[in-house]
């Protein structure tokens, strides 16, 4: 599993990339083996508003990717949920595949 972690209009911290290596690595660990690529895109669109994470998770053998967008008053926090919303929909569809098998 290949994990990017990028800011759009803001320079991620050190910390704030090893959370986020740490948060996604957690959540998708065990259905390492099924993604391709993750690329986790953290942004602060209005300058002081809600800060923005969208995460893009490439699965093996499909084309389009799952796409999740959280944002929250604080990085660690959208951080956070975006993980747990993605570790949601990447089992739920790894369980729809597994059953038309």
């Amino acid at each position: 599993m290949d994990l990017q972690v990028r800011g759009v209009n803001l320079q991620p911290t050190e910390p704030i990339v090893e959370h986020a290596n740490r948060r996604f690595g957690f959540a998708l660990g065990r259905l390492s083996h099924r993604i391709q690529r993750v690329i986790v895109k953290m942004s602060d669109p209005h300058a002081g508003g809600l800060m923005r994470c969208d995460v893009h998770v490439q699965l093996a053998g499909t084309p389009q990717p799952i796409i999740i967008e959280q944002s929250g008053s604080d990085l660690y926090g959208a951080i956070d949920r975006a993980a747990d919303r993605v570790k949601t929909c990447v089992r739920r569809f790894s369980k729809k595949t597994r059953q038309h098998r």
